[in-house]
């Protein structure tokens, strides 16, 4: 019995003769890899990626945190002015006083 007359192919998969010598193959439906037509699309993809998407997906994770910590930073900043202006203040004080 020959490969194609079992229809090994997955995933409506179809099974032919490739010439001149006549190797069977399946010819695969789109968003289906491989030699069985077994791999599709995302399985696919996230072979490709490998450890390229885990880095990606870190780097992104930290980007994340820095504009987490930096949008709080400034929220903290515009809620509390008085904070700004009396440091200002201070800093005006001890220079009236150096030159006193």
């Amino acid at each position: 019995m020959s490969f194609c007359e079992v229809n090994n192919c997955f995933n409506g998969g179809v099974c032919i003769l490739m010439p001149p010598h006549g190797n069977e193959t399946c010819i695969c439906p789109r968003g289906f890899d491989g030699d069985f037509c077994e791999d599709g699309c995302l399985l696919h993809t996230a072979k490709t990626l490998g450890n390229g998407g885990w880095a990606l997906a870190l780097c992104l994770l930290v980007l994340l945190i820095i504009l987490a910590v930096l949008y709080i930073r400034e929220r903290r900043t515009k809620q509390c002015p008085h904070a700004a202006a009396s440091t200002r203040a201070a800093e005006t004080r001890q220079m009236i006083e150096k030159t006193t």
